[in-house]
């Protein structure tokens, strides 16, 4: 399929604007959401260390890129098929002014 390409700059989530992405990130009971039919979207889980990291930049980063990937799916740039996401491959460059928490590290693995 067609390559995603780019850049982008994102910003943290503030406590004040809890979206939709922060609520799904924060009270996510599974690591999958349906988006259709067949196709869903990876919830990237973070762990409870005595506060709640759904609006750290790094995760809010990730998400994003979930979301890139769906809608190369919407508009028919790629094909979603049963493997989708463990066929996906690439090089993402993020950088931070700071070494991540285990959380984000956590949800990079994921």
């Amino acid at each position: 399929g067609e390559l995603l390409e780019g850049s982008m700059v994102i910003e943290p989530a503030h406590p004040n604007e809890d979206d939709e992405a922060n609520q799904r990130r924060f009270k996510a009971e599974s690591w999958r959401e349906p988006v259709s039919n067949k196709v869903f979207r990876p919830v990237l889980l973070s762990t409870f260390l005595g506060n709640w990291r759904h609006r750290h930049t790094e995760l809010v980063a990730l998400d994003k890129l979930v979301e890139l990937a769906l809608d190369a799916v919407a508009h028919g740039r790629w094909q979603w098929e049963d493997a989708f996401w463990g066929r996906l491959e690439g090089d993402v460059d993020l950088f931070v002014p700071h070494t991540p928490c285990l959380s984000c590290v956590g949800a990079f693995a994921q």
